[in-house]
């Protein structure tokens, strides 16, 4: 993740607090906002291991490198909804310690950001199958949108890797 980027969301996580610090809301609620974070938090989570597996089965090894293509691989909705889950996560990291506990709320800060990983092994959804379809449907559009010969190189060599890679 690029500093820029690192800095946008502590200001997206200290704009939710800030906001939120006073409100004082139905325990249910909290948690059923908190439960819709954690889901769409795991849907991204995958999508984006599998970019970043389809990344290092084109060869690719840098940082910069293995994040173009991932930007590269990702619809726009799906990077819209990893923004939305960015201030879902906030608002539901302050809601937890305003209305419940702060203690609950570290404990959820750290599944987002540790756990997830770990449980990507055990969660069935979205498989990977599913994600790589979502890839091949984002490309094949971009493909018939492109005018640019590199972006229809760039295609052809990703559809290529997809078909070759069995696994994640």
């Amino acid at each position: 993740m690029s500093f820029t980027l690192l800095i946008i969301q502590i200001i997206i996580y200290l704009g939710a607090f800030l906001l939120f610090r006073t409100t004082h809301l139905d325990s249910v609620f909290v948690l059923l906002i908190t439960l819709l974070s954690i889901v769409i938090n795991s849907i991204v989570f995958r999508f984006q291991r599998t970019t970043l597996g389809i990344a290092r089965a084109m060869g690719y090894s840098d940082m910069q490198n293995i994040g173009s293509i991932q930007s590269f691989l990702t619809p726009d909705f799906l990077s819209a909804i990893h923004w939305i889950n960015t201030v879902l996560s906030a608002i539901s990291f302050t809601l937890l310690g305003v209305n419940l506990s702060w203690i609950l709320a570290i404990v959820y800060f750290i599944y987002i950001f540790i756990v997830t990983g770990i449980m990507d092994i055990f969660l069935p959804k979205p498989t990977h199958k599913f994600c790589i379809g979502v890839i091949k449907k984002h490309l094949n559009n971009q493909r018939r949108r492109s005018k640019s010969i590199e972006t229809l190189a760039l295609t052809v060599q990703v559809m290529g890797v997809i078909d070759e890679v069995k696994t994640f």
